[in-house]
């Protein structure tokens, strides 16, 4: 049976959503998915090519307002499904930000943009109910903005796309399935679980977190060097070390979750570790390894650019909602004792049981996890 249909009897099969096949779709909205899952298929085929065990993976669309994916398997085949709502949320709240020209003023020439548009008033995971506000799409006048915005939209799918390959390549889809009667691992629910202890499967996420955060540095850095062969519609993206890394922690940063504290919370019956604890993370991986592999960056510059871009993340989401900013859950991941001694539990987690266990099912050799907790 071939890979699609295969993907699609699943996917009903699993509830997941019904496949999208793209050349049924008007044709804005076609040529927006082919592109994507190009991008995805070649980011499967490279990650098989880098990895001569791997499998064979097939991504593709499904019909699901939410904004996620999972990845299963299924007659010995990998699958990565993306949901409609994920492309749908991303590009009217990328957009909506870059069509204000009060946000992200670097960039082209924000006084072509208006400063008066319509707010968005259900900003949710939920793209039917997104779209229950009827707010029209708003795309940014300034060429240099909509190129910017599209720009963006590739880091956050692509730190996706690589996250759902690693939960194939090591390991943790087969695990799930065999060992624990799991047979979809899901981004969908990024809090709610189960209870009975969850650590393992909060590892796995930090585990494709960082991966993901390795990954994405490093093609950026490849892009870095490479900036005179690159085409016209990203060379401006990587002029400079310290743009391409406020790029990289926009995209990151990219927040449709909320911010849910932390603090006093009982962590143990959650599938996914906390929504902002896994944004501080992530910014904290990426600039450890831009520390160790890029050049003309310094550590401060490194500081001041997340930094930069938590601000400017922020005040965008501010801006577009009419809601005041709320940083709590954002305080307790970085600076609350509590959020580093989570973090230690997970890489004692992995190192002392976990790994082990996915050995029998990874693609590739598993390491440690050593992070560097810091006193508060």
């Amino acid at each position: 049976m071939e890979d699609a249909k295969l993907f699609e009897d699943a996917c009903l099969s699993k509830s997941i959503g019904s496949r999208i096949i793209i050349d049924e779709q008007p044709f804005e909205i076609a040529n927006c998915y082919r592109t994507y899952i190009q991008c995805a298929r070649g980011a499967c085929k490279s990650a098989s090519q880098a990895i001569p065990r791997l499998l064979h993976m097939h991504p593709d669309l499904v019909a699901n307002d939410l904004f996620g994916a999972c990845a299963f398997k299924e007659a010995g085949r990998y699958f990565i499904a993306f949901n409609s709502g994920l492309f749908y949320i991303m590009g009217r709240v990328v957009n909506r930000i870059m069509a204000d020209q009060r946000l992200f003023t670097h960039v082209g020439n924000p006084l072509n943009e208006s400063e008066h548009l319509p707010l968005i008033q259900r900003l949710t995971q939920n793209a039917a109910i997104f779209e229950e506000s009827n707010l029209a799409p708003i795309v940014p006048r300034c060429i240099q903005r909509q190129r910017y915005a599209e720009h963006l939209c590739n880091l956050i799918f692509n730190f996706l796309v690589t996250h759902e390959i690693t939960h194939i390549a090591h390991g943790h889809v087969d695990y799930l399935k065999m060992e624990c009667g799991i047979p979809v691992m899901s981004e969908v629910q990024w809090s709610d679980g189960n209870s009975g202890g969850q650590l393992e499967r909060q590892m796995m996420e930090l585990d494709a977190d960082s991966t993901a955060a390795r990954m994405i540095a490093h093609t950026s850095n490849m892009s870095l060097m490479a900036n005179d062969i690159l085409s016209p519609e990203v060379v401006d993206f990587f002029k400079s070390p310290h743009e391409a890394l406020f790029d990289i922690a926009i995209s990151i940063l990219f927040r449709l979750f909320g911010d849910p504290r932390m603090k006093g919370i009982d962590l143990s019956n959650k599938k996914h570790p906390p929504y902002r604890w896994r944004q501080m993370h992530i910014l904290n991986m990426t600039g450890n390894v831009v520390e160790k592999t890029w050049e003309n960056i310094s550590v401060h510059q490194i500081e001041e650019r997340i930094t930069s871009a938590i601000e400017e993340v922020e005040r965008g989401f501010e801006l577009i909602t009419g809601q005041e900013q709320q940083v709590l859950g954002l305080h307790d991941a970085w600076n609350e004792q509590e959020a580093w001694t989570y973090l230690d539990s997970l890489q004692k987690c992995w190192n002392e049981g976990l790994r082990l266990k996915l050995t029998k099912y990874s693609f590739e050799e598993l390491g440690n996890y050593n992070f560097e907790l810091r006193e508060i």
